[in-house]
């Protein structure tokens, strides 16, 4: 066995956070995600986006059932958001296109409040760094954004065609990995990181498709600081009545 304090030393690690979609998540798997990122002891956590949903803020049509104010559902999200500031980790937040609704809700729909209406950057923590929509987060070797305009299954693949870099994001809710590229050549690969939304709250698309397409999970990312060699793992979470569960790193975390 290897010296694991002079591993740790040369192994960067990242715990990339996917949609969750507050106050309409899946409370049972963003658990499993917290508890995750105990056990990961990640070097950053990166938050891909999305984290609110802003649906008071969207431009379809809505359920009327649900709340229509967007401090509602800012309450409603803080104890996901207070979840993720205990964990202690150095944080960075990319800005999403739900979290777009709330400033271009604003400026399509009343101008005259820019500047009393408060900005994605000013709702996230203090601590927690801000990145953009449309924009990159670059740690290492790897481009880290909300996406890359692509959508959909072949997103990742796509995204590394377009890009030409190592690419982790969020938006598809789907788990995915590919690469391109061989080993005595330029390769690169890319991640898509699930979601952490619930079904239940899914009004925009068929909910058997929606069940079938999008997975419950996150991405880890490892990056040795001598070679600059990077791995990707994309993390399912098994939901089963109600518990969930994943493994990371070997570690069965379940909650």
């Amino acid at each position: 066995m290897g010296n694991r304090s002079t591993n740790r030393s040369t192994i960067r690690k990242y715990f990339c956070w996917p949609d969750t979609h507050a106050p309409y998540h899946d409370e049972t798997a963003v658990n499993v995600a917290l508890a995750a990122v105990h056990a990961f002891e990640p070097d950053e956590l990166i938050v891909l986006g999305d984290l609110w949903d802003f649906y008071a803020c969207s431009f379809y049509t809505k359920d009327p059932r649900r709340k229509h104010l967007v401090a509602d559902e800012l309450e409603d999200s803080d104890p996901v958001v207070d979840a993720i500031k205990r964990l202690g980790c150095y944080t960075v937040f990319l800005k999403g296109n739900h979290e777009q609704r709330l400033e271009r809700s604003v400026r399509e729909r009343a101008p005259e409040l820019h500047g009393l209406v408060k900005t994605v950057k000013q709702l996230i923590p203090d601590t927690w760094k801000y990145v953009p929509y449309g924009t990159s987060y670059e740690a290492g070797r790897v481009l880290y954004s909300h996406d890359f305009g692509r959508s959909g299954d072949l997103a990742p693949r796509q995204g590394l065609v377009d890009v030409g870099a190592n690419i982790v994001f969020g938006h598809t809710h789907q788990l995915s990995f590919t690469t391109l590229g061989q080993q005595r050549g330029k390769a690169h690969a890319g991640m898509s990181c699930g979601w952490l939304g619930g079904l239940k709250h899914i009004d925009y698309r068929h909910a058997a498709v929606a069940k079938r397409k999008y997975q419950h999970g996150f991405g880890i990312v490892h990056e040795c600081t001598e070679t600059r060699n990077v791995w990707m793992t994309p993390v399912p979470i098994i939901i089963t009545g109600r518990h969930g569960e994943c493994v990371i790193e070997g570690k069965r975390v379940r909650v």
